[in-house]
């Protein structure tokens, strides 16, 4: 049969996995709230320089022919910085008028479906593309937000000034946090569980294997035995029934080793008894014949005396058998008493 975990694997175990499991979900959580923040941060940092740059090349007449001023977008996003991959301007027709860097496929038909809704509805809009991965050793994909806002001088009307920047800054800063979470889970959680498995087995584990090695001893006939009294209130209690328990099985002990003395000295007496009874009954009935054949006298007087010594002796013969009988008794009630008194 095989052999189930002891106690204090259980505890380790058990202790590890919930420590690591709330370790683990409450840093994870604290990290999707960091990053969840960052995003919303550099979401409103690119969306806030974008109108910003449009606003400050917006032509005052609204209805000038004058066409968007490139060289000052140009200039104005040369100095936005490396998080900034591309840009461009599209007229009220959605058509490029111009572009700064070139765009895979998938994110220049993002970048068409921004400036239509810009077109449609003249207001600043974005797109966030994030994908982070959690686990160590997982390479995330590149992540960016594009961000359209709209022009109000273009020689066809209004138009959209639409940048790409790029979340690799936020993703940096999230993998090291990550990192930093999953260090503080091992050192912080293997303080917790040494600190849960020394408390455990100071208060738990010593006194359950103190009960057990005692146990074993008392099943190899040592009454004596006894546990200290340490532990936690319910350790402690068991403590003290186990050294209860001892002590009655010790004192019930003795008190049948006294019964089976008293019980093989009634049987001594009672044998004893026996072999003195029987010739001494013939000695009473010879003395009774012999007195009824003797006359009134000195010889009669002294028959007399014997029988009455004799009888004297018998009584004694008769009261060593009734004591042998009441210790028989007592013996077996003490035994019944002690098969049928309910454990303490």
């Amino acid at each position: 049969m095989r052999r189930k975990p002891g106690l204090y694997t259980e505890i380790i175990l058990t202790i590890s996995l919930v420590v690591g499991a709330a370790l683990v979900f409450g840093g994870f959580l604290l990290l999707r709230l960091t990053e969840r923040e960052l995003l919303d941060q550099k979401v409103q940092s690119s969306l806030q320089m974008v109108e910003f740059i449009a606003e400050a090349v917006t032509t005052p007449d609204a209805n000038t022919q004058a066409p968007p001023n490139f060289s000052a977008i140009k200039s104005m996003m040369d100095d936005v910085g490396p998080a900034l991959e591309s840009w461009q301007v599209y007229d009220r027709h959605s058509n490029l008028l111009f572009s700064r860097l070139s765009q895979e496929s998938d994110a220049a038909d993002d970048a068409l479906s921004l400036a239509g809704q810009v077109l449609i509805f003249p207001q600043s809009v974005y797109k966030v593309d994030y994908n982070q991965g959690w686990l160590p050793f997982v390479t995330s994909s590149e992540s960016f937000v594009t961000v359209a806002s709209p022009l109000k001088s273009s020689v066809q009307g209004h138009g959209v000034l639409l940048a790409r920047f790029s979340l690799s800054a936020v993703s940096r800063q999230i993998v090291g946090a990550r990192n930093l979470v999953l260090l503080y889970v091992v050192l912080f959680g293997t303080v917790l569980v040494g600190f849960g498995v020394t408390v455990f087995g100071r208060n738990v584990i010593t006194p359950v294997r103190n009960l057990r090695e005692a146990t074993s001893q008392v099943a190899a006939g040592d009454l004596t035995t006894n546990v200290p009294i340490a532990g936690p209130g319910e350790i402690a209690d068991l403590a003290i029934s186990f050294n209860a328990m001892t002590d009655a099985l010790q004192r019930g002990r003795e008190e049948l080793v006294r019964s089976e003395r008293m019980a093989s000295v009634g049987h001594l007496s009672a044998g004893m008894a026996h072999e003195i009874g029987n010739p001494l009954g013939a000695v009473l009935g010879y003395l009774e014949l012999l007195k009824s054949e003797l006359e009134p006298g000195r010889s009669r007087e002294m028959v007399e005396h014997s029988l009455a010594e004799i009888a004297r002796i018998d009584r004694l013969v008769k009261e060593l058998l009734d004591q042998k009988v009441q210790s028989s008794l007592q013996m077996v009630e003490f035994i019944a008493e002690a098969v049928t008194t309910p454990d303490a």
